[in-house]
């Protein structure tokens, strides 16, 4: 994903903020390497770029072991300040703050998290610039269900509350109070969700097995202009699609805004 700083936070020619996850993915189908040492090679890279989009500055997205972060006893992570794969690490900006939200293995496939993150841009010279980001354990929301959960931060509207896009079966709002988050489960509870379907009433929900559209989009930025959020979105085809020789899953997706 791609953000724009806000003037406040830029230093030297910083202008963007950028992610993106290195690891072992569907270019090694279907005949994968060893994943032996995997976890080494897996992390979420966070990227300074300047008004051309040139690297000038990067580091790996580490998490803050403040307090035990993981459902599961095999999948916790018990390494403070590791650089671990945060999955479809998308960055959003929510009264400026920058957040990211994410999948990782250490919780449900369906759920998705949400951090804000604690981020550090200096002067580097020679045009270049420092740059350390991580989130904290303790700050970690989980968002349920689905893989797809598009954020948006509402106009004027609330620095304690961020709205999600729940895509997933039959598409509703979800307002997530920031500070009412249980910190101890991270937890967000739904505290209000909303029906919207697609085509504005319950006859426009897709019906079993039929091809549904999800969400791709981690942010969907606002256009003051159309008073509009754009989001990205995609169906897969054909709805009976299986793995194959060329991918695992998610072939063939056409997308739309």
């Amino acid at each position: 994903s791609v953000l724009e700083l806000p003037p406040k936070m830029r230093v030297g020619s910083a202008t963007y903020l950028a992610t993106t996850v290195v690891g072992v993915g569907q270019c090694s189908w279907p005949s994968r390497p060893s994943r032996v040492g995997a976890a080494q090679r897996e992390h979420t890279a966070v990227m300074v770029l300047d008004e051309d989009f040139n690297v000038i500055g990067q580091t790996l997205l580490r998490l803050t072991l403040d307090q035990e972060w993981g459902r599961g006893m095999d999948t916790k992570v018990t390494r403070d300040n590791t650089a671990i794969k945060f999955d479809d690490a998308k960055l959003l900006m929510h009264h400026g703050r920058v957040f990211v939200t994410y999948r990782h293995r250490a919780y449900p496939q369906k759920i998705q998290l949400l951090n804000p993150v604690v981020l550090d841009i200096s002067e580097g010279g020679a045009h270049k610039v420092k740059v350390e980001a991580h989130v904290e354990a303790s700050k970690t929301v989980e968002l349920c269900c689905g893989r797809n959960i598009g954020l948006m931060s509402m106009p004027k509207g609330d620095a304690n509350i961020i709205h999600a896009l729940n895509w997933m079966n039959e598409p509703h709002l979800i307002e997530i109070k920031i500070k009412e988050v249980d910190l101890t489960t991270g937890r967000s509870g739904l505290l209000h969700r909303r029906v919207v379907y697609l085509a504005g009433d319950a006859a426009a929900a897709p019906e079993s097995g039929s091809i549904e559209i999800h969400g791709t989009s981690g942010y969907l930025p606002y256009i003051p202009e159309t008073n509009e959020f754009v989001g990205l979105a995609h169906i897969h085809r054909p709805v009976d699609r299986h793995r194959n020789e060329y991918a695992l899953h998610g072939h063939h997706y056409t997308h739309a805004y």
